[in-house]
């Protein structure tokens, strides 16, 4: 998209213009990412168990359930069965749910004015059109990103035998809509999963 052939004389039309350029340029889906400890086989986990964690320490405790129990469904979908004594799991899962708040600012080129204006002289036709394309330098965008990273340990030996994590930037729908942005992201990560 050229912003420069934008018509100026629709003024009010250009915020809305440049929010769905820049919702759209820095549109990017649910990367997804995956690591396995290669000198670890998952398939000697059977029982998993969550890590002790400190009560309260989600900001969220209501996201933070669809965290679990989005994993919970997708470990026992894989043929893991939560242990009832978390003494007696051989896998120890634990996860984090996070948002970091972006900013980022875009800039444009000055016009170039060359000889072609007819009469009026140069200087004054660049400061006319640099005045109407104002809006182009400086474009402020802040959004905010949003992190998933899951990791299972060796309940005995405590080292990390797999980690997975995605990563998106947010919407108003996925704010407005937590459970199905983590629940898609755990499906999508646990795609990555070794078979076991």
């Amino acid at each position: 998209m050229n912003l420069r052939r934008i018509d100026t004389r629709n003024a009010a039309a250009l915020p809305l213009m440049l929010a769905l350029y820049l919702t759209l340029a820095g549109c990017s889906g649910l990367q997804i990412g995956t690591q396995i400890d290669d000198s670890e086989t998952l398939r000697k986990y059977h029982r998993f168990a969550w890590m002790p964690t400190q009560a309260g320490a989600a900001k969220d405790p209501l996201v933070a359930q669809y965290g679990c129990d989005a994993i919970e469904a997708e470990l026992k979908h894989r043929g893991f069965q939560a242990a009832a004594d978390p003494t007696q799991a051989d896998l120890i899962v634990d996860f984090s749910l996070g948002s970091d708040k972006r900013s980022s600012t875009r800039s444009s080129a000055d016009p170039y004015i060359g000889p072609w204006v007819p009469e009026v002289p140069d200087w004054t036709a660049y400061q006319m059109l640099r005045n109407q394309q104002q809006w182009q330098t400086g474009i402020n965008a802040q959004e905010y990103e949003g992190t998933l990273a899951i990791m299972m340990f060796d309940a005995r030996t405590h080292r990390s035998v797999w980690r997975g994590w995605a990563r998106k930037a947010l919407t108003d729908a996925d704010a407005a809509n937590p459970g199905d942005l983590i629940r898609k992201a755990v499906r999508k990560i646990f795609q990555e999963f070794p078979k076991t």
